[in-house]
């Protein structure tokens, strides 16, 4: 099963916090509340740098520009920051993010001038590395840490000592800013180095001995002497804690931190999907963080960003960039930045990256607050997160959110598949035998900073001794050197169940994985319907175990359906073992009848079909009347059970939809006479293929024409459907 890195860190996970949805959104309508009082100045200084030409230590980045664009964006039009209050230093601005640069803006904008109460923002995306110390410090076990992380600023050509910046500086620097309301973002690391699959590591590789300079440590000197603080002092306060506010690190010190190619653009993880939530939710900096842990775990991505906040401060509990009184701001999938008549330019910011292919030609968008209607806007074109629309006549100067209205499932979507350099001697029959395959599509591995062009969802790999070496042993016990299987997209997960045997052939080994694949290809065609924040159906879903209404544990409801559910959940949510029977509450709070089913993907993206399990035509099996709460299984009339059979981690998607179910159950019912499956028996669940899934999109988008062609694009409303997510872990 898929390992859950969100259940091993305590401080990423949502059970751990004891939060559920509801208490989510009950934290960002307190947090959104109109401003009483003045707001503070809120300044910030964004740098990202790219290119790392000039020191021979880092190779390339691509995502740290985006990044900084993307908390521009966030800061300005959902936190309110005024543009002229946050500055940037990229590759791309008149000033360039040398050493020398960053320090003079760090000290000249976020620390001159700053008064108690205001807020202050630095973001720093680029390579990281790591010195060791001259003056150690211990952690909390009275452990010696040896080395300092860096940030590495571009480096000018020619220069005769590194210009990186000590966390021991940024300690000094934020020390000296005058307000407790500090927020530092780190979206770098110090581990690995190079490339990992088709994701660029933001650190370079270890040289042993590196020294920080002698520039670097005389500005420390100068700080100290500055501040009024004595080196030993110095020591204590490093070993405590930081030095104010919140830092947040987009890795753990063993960990990469990852720069990644999406749908047309490329971006640090971990910057992408914080922003990415921030657009709906205004939460403390805990639940932001451990959101945006399983966002990353979803992704295939072995990363876990984690919060550092001042000892005793409980800053960790305050939402996020310390912005206490928000005004009304709704959430939003889009913001529009430019207009000229009758065109505009939208930033999708809001936009689950996952989700986002989704969003292209023929996707529409309201204004935030509006009804749908004569407000409708369309998505003429899409490039990265940069969209031009048709702006309705009318339309207000003041308009700026965007809300999703519909969005459109390509018919001709793939799982694109990344060949591995291992498999270099048997690249053509790999790539002849996966374009066989419907919807699977092949990439070469290719030389340079981007293995892979474009975004890819899985790797074909052969076991080479040198990934082997990259995985804790118990994990790998049943994977033989040169086998053939999957991994993730940054090389540091395997794919359950897809390594085969080591005499097994490139043909065999692709044969055998064609159920998986074209089962993978269903999952990622379904999860494009997820949109528990933009729905507008009133819907709640639940998972517990069975016959115990009380031991909930997860629940999910539509942020934009209506009302919040009456009833909490629990603070402290029951294990999944082995064996435990689970069952799902679903709630129809609209007043007209809706069609459920439910779809289990499991921890190598393989999906069953839960509901509906009696595989009849007809709609009754799927009909959740107005104001009705349906169990499944329910044990009063099922005779089966949904029962947890391995460790590992699952997803339950949990799908409404105003119309009938009907292609989609047709289709269902013949699945089952091929698996040899009985209609009529309870207990036996269907494994849909992309067909199957396509016929489901159709139903879902009301398209009475049939199956989804190559030229039928379903178009998803999000007054017509609701499709939210529980991800659940067995232990």
């Amino acid at each position: 099963m898929k390992r859950r890195h969100l259940l091993q860190c305590a401080a990423a996970t949502l059970a751990t916090l004891g939060l559920s949805q509801l208490e989510i959104q009950q934290q960002s309508i307190r947090y959104a509340r109109v401003l009483a009082q003045p707001t503070p100045r809120k300044k910030a200084l964004l740098v990202g740098i790219n290119q790392y030409t000039s020191d021979r230590r880092f190779n390339d980045l691509k995502g740290c520009l985006t990044d900084v664009e993307l908390q521009q964006r966030l800061l300005i039009d959902r936190f309110g920051f005024r543009p002229e209050d946050v500055h940037i230093l990229t590759d791309a601005t008149p000033q360039k993010p040398t050493r020398e640069n960053i320090l003079n803006e760090f000290e000249n904008h976020l620390i001159r001038d700053t008064q108690p109460g205001d807020v202050v923002v630095f973001h720093f995306s680029g390579h990281g590395s790591r010195f060791l110390d001259p003056n150690p410090r211990s952690d909390a076990t009275g452990t010696t840490l040896p080395y300092n992380s860096t940030l590495v600023p571009t480096s000018l050509p020619n220069a005769t000592e590194t210009s990186d910046i000590m966390g021991k500086t940024l300690f000094l620097l934020t020390s000296a800013i005058n307000t407790d309301y500090v927020t530092v973002v780190l979206d770098s690391c110090h581990s690995g180095g190079g490339t990992r699959g088709n994701c660029r590591v933001r650190s370079g590789n270890d040289i042993p001995g590196l020294q920080p300079s002698a520039t670097e440590l005389a500005y420390q000197e100068r700080w100290l002497k500055q501040l009024a603080i004595d080196p030993e002092e110095f020591a204590q306060q490093r070993n405590l804690s930081v030095a104010k506010g919140v830092f947040l690190a987009s890795a753990r010190a063993d960990q990469r931190a990852y720069d990644a190619t999406f749908n047309q653009y490329d971006a640090g993880v971990f910057t992408c999907f914080l922003t990415q939530y921030l657009w709906h939710e205004f939460s403390t900096v805990e639940t932001a963080i451990a959101i945006t842990n399983r966002s990353i775990d979803d992704a295939n991505i072995i990363q876990n960003p984690f919060p550092d906040v001042k000892a005793g401060s409980g800053f960790e509990q305050k939402p996020v960039y310390f912005i206490e009184g928000m005004s009304a701001t709704p959430p939003a999938e889009a913001v529009l930045v430019e207009r000229q008549g009758d065109r505009g330019i939208i930033w999708l910011g809001g936009v689950d990256p996952a989700s986002l292919v989704a969003f292209d030609q023929g996707a529409t968008f309201i204004l935030a607050g509006a009804t749908e209607g004569n407000s409708e806007i369309k998505l003429l074109s899409r490039n990265g997160l940069r969209g031009e629309v048709l702006l309705p006549p009318g339309i207000s100067a003041n308009a700026h959110f965007l809300q999703e209205s519909a969005r459109v499932i390509p018919a001709n979507l793939t799982l694109r598949i990344g060949l591995d350099p291992s498999l270099e001697m048997d690249r053509v029959t790999a790539q002849s035998k996966l374009q066989s395959i419907r919807r699977v599509e092949p990439v070469l591995a290719q030389s340079g900073n981007t293995p892979y062009p474009g975004e890819i969802q899985y790797i074909l790999t052969r076991m080479t001794p040198a990934y082997r070496t990259s995985f804790p042993q118990q994990q790998i016990m049943t994977v033989p050197i040169n086998s053939i299987g999957l991994m993730s997209q940054s090389l540091d997960e395997i794919i359950p169940d897809s390594f085969g045997a080591v005499e097994e052939s490139v043909e065999q080994a692709i044969a055998r994985l064609t159920p998986k694949l074209t089962s993978l290809v269903a999952a990622r065609m379904i999860k494009l319907t997820l949109n528990a924040n933009s729905s507008r159906l009133n819907i709640e879903a639940a998972m517990q175990l069975e016959g115990q209404s009380t031991s909930l544990i997860a629940s999910a409801f539509t942020v934009r359906g209506g009302k919040a559910p009456a009833v909490a959940p629990a603070h402290s949510s029951p294990p999944i073992k082995v064996g435990d029977a689970l069952q799902f509450r679903i709630t129809n709070r609209e007043m007209t009848d809706l069609y459920i089913s439910i779809l289990i993907i499991d921890s190598a993206g393989e999906i069953i079909v839960l509901q509906p399990n009696q595989l009849s035509s007809a709609d009754d099996t799927t009909r959740l009347g107005a104001n009705q709460t349906l169990l499944i299984p329910d044990p009063a009339k099922d005779s089966f059970q949904f029962a947890a059979e391995s460790k590992g981690s699952g997803e339950a998607l949990i799908i409404a939809s105003r119309s009938p179910l009907r292609q989609a159950l047709i289709a269902l019912r013949n699945l089952a006479v091929q698996q040899n499956l009985d209609p009529n028996r309870g207990g036996t669940f269907v494994t849909p293929s992309a067909g199957a899934i396509g016929d489901l999109l159709s139903d879902l988008s009301g398209d009475r024409g049939g199956s989804v062609g190559a030229s039928r694009n379903p178009i998803l409303q999000v007054n017509e459907i609701a499709a939210l997510s529980i991800t659940f872990e067995v232990v």
